[in-house]
């Protein structure tokens, strides 16, 4: 089957999560990096820069290992032993040692640090392709969408060749809602870099997010034909199929992969959690807690399992499986918002308001940790602070009814933003579910109030 072509898809709505392009892959591409700019100059490194690139490549070699802390302390070495020689040769590897450096530290959630960083890259050698490229993702995760679309630009004029760009230029563009752009880059992203799969995997999010739901199974579909059957590219379509309502024929591509793979416990969780979506809450019970048994340390699974206790009722049990996570994995942030989330429904909004925080500290991405924050946070009539985590949560989810509605109803109620707020809350009123609902009757309210009614909204809680 052909890849499908870009910008084909129907309607620019039912948007769900931005998933921003790790930096990870940016980090294996410097490996290979290194060792070009090496082999290009055809000469061996000068003897004072010899030290240096040999704290590089043990750098490399941790890495490589997932041995991320050691690793940074050998990049910071190489970065101090080589920022005061002139040699290029020790130029490229500050440069490249403060890259992987910044990836690093972006992984672990330590934004500024990873800022800071990036920066130290560019200082030493400024055409540095991957380094601009990865200071433009610090910049989307914090938000700042016009500096990171500069820095992906800039990144692709240093290095037209370089897929990761385009990528993350699509990734900004789907953040701001602009789809048919988003497809546009993507596309040239696939005739830059026919191999790189991760185009193919955002290209089926676009079309997602369109609800152009047959582009997004024949991409999937691609995805998995190009992959040559991987287990991985099953999973995705099967994912798919799960969420899109056809669990007959998600099931068969789980257990293939399981078959093929019986430790992977993405697809042993994707088993559990379509029992879930069938209605079998028992079974799925059973099914989280025999995973968490096998996998202690996994938070995906322990959160799953509390937040199917929560929809129990449950709640000491999963507030006390949140709470052991948290521990556990206090970098997590899936156990802070979970947590939050028991706290919140125990009427304890205090603690729930730290666990939020504590979630979004370490991950900006976590749209619903944002969403519930400005909801308690608006609940004690703190406006400007609402406004703020709802400002977060939209750019993490930008076309989530529910966010859109809060959003947008506070900008009205506040006076802060009337006409962008009646924009939101109209473009939530098309959605489905009770904000939706809630979103049509805000709009009868603003009716209301044109014809000189009082709308009784008392406050700023959405």
């Amino acid at each position: 089957m052909a890849a499908p072509k870009a910008g084909s898809f129907i309607e620019e709505k039912n948007m769900k999560k931005l998933v921003v392009v790790m930096i990870f892959a940016a980090v294996v591409a410097v490996w290979c990096m290194a060792a070009v700019v090496v082999e290009k100059q055809g000469v061996a490194a000068p003897v004072t820069v010899q030290p240096v690139l040999a704290l590089y490549n043990q750098g490399l070699s941790l890495l490589k290992a997932g041995k991320k802390e050691e690793a940074l302390v050998a990049f910071n070495r190489a970065i101090d032993g080589g920022m005061n020689m002139t040699e290029p040769d020790a130029r490229a590897i500050v440069a490249s040692s403060a890259d992987n450096a910044g990836g690093i530290l972006m992984m672990q959630g330590k934004l500024e640090e990873a800022e800071a960083m990036f920066k130290k890259a560019l200082a030493a050698n400024p055409r540095h392709a991957l380094a601009l490229n990865n200071l433009g993702v610090v910049y989307l995760k914090q938000g700042r969408v016009d500096l990171a679309m500069t820095q992906f630009k800039a990144s692709l004029t240093t290095d037209p060749k370089l897929s990761l760009p385009y990528q993350n230029l699509a990734e900004a563009l789907m953040a701001v809602g602009n789809l048919k752009l988003a497809a546009q880059y993507l596309s040239t992203a696939m005739q830059v870099a026919p191999a790189d799969h991760q185009t193919l995997i955002l290209l089926a999010r676009v079309y997602e997010y369109a609800g152009n739901r047959e582009m997004e199974e024949k991409t999937w579909k691609t995805l998995v034909q190009t992959t040559g059957n991987s287990p991985r590219s099953k999973l995705q379509l099967g994912t798919f199929y799960m969420r899109t309502g056809a669990p007959t024929k998600a099931r068969p591509l789980f257990q293939e992969v399981m078959k093929a793979n019986p430790k992977l416990l993405d697809a042993r969780l994707q088993m559990v959690r379509l029992e879930l979506l069938q209605g079998k809450a028992d079974a799925a019970e059973a099914g989280f807690r025999a995973l968490l048994k096998e996998f202690p340390d996994e938070s995906v699974v322990r959160c799953d399992l509390a937040a199917l206790l929560i929809q129990k009722g449950r709640l000491d049990e999963a507030e006390a499986l949140a709470a052991e996570g948290a521990k556990r994995q206090p970098r997590e942030a899936g156990n802070w918002f979970v947590l939050g989330r028991c706290q919140e429904k125990a009427g304890r909004l205090k603690e729930a308001e730290r666990s939020y925080f504590e979630a979004v500290s370490l991950d900006r991405q976590q749209a619903e940790a944002w969403n519930n924050l400005g909801i308690l946070v608006a609940g004690r009539n703190d406006a400007k602070a609402a406004l703020k985590c709802f400002f977060s949560a939209f750019f993490a989810d930008p076309y989530n009814t529910e966010i859109r509605y809060n959003l947008g109803r506070t900008l009205v109620i506040t006076k802060t933003d009337h006409e962008k707020g009646v924009r939101l809350v109209m473009a939530a009123a098309k959605g489905k579910g009770p904000a939706a609902q809630k979103a049509r009757q805000f709009i009868v309210d603003l009716e209301k109030i044109a014809a000189g009614g009082d709308p009784g909204w008392g406050g700023t809680k959405p």
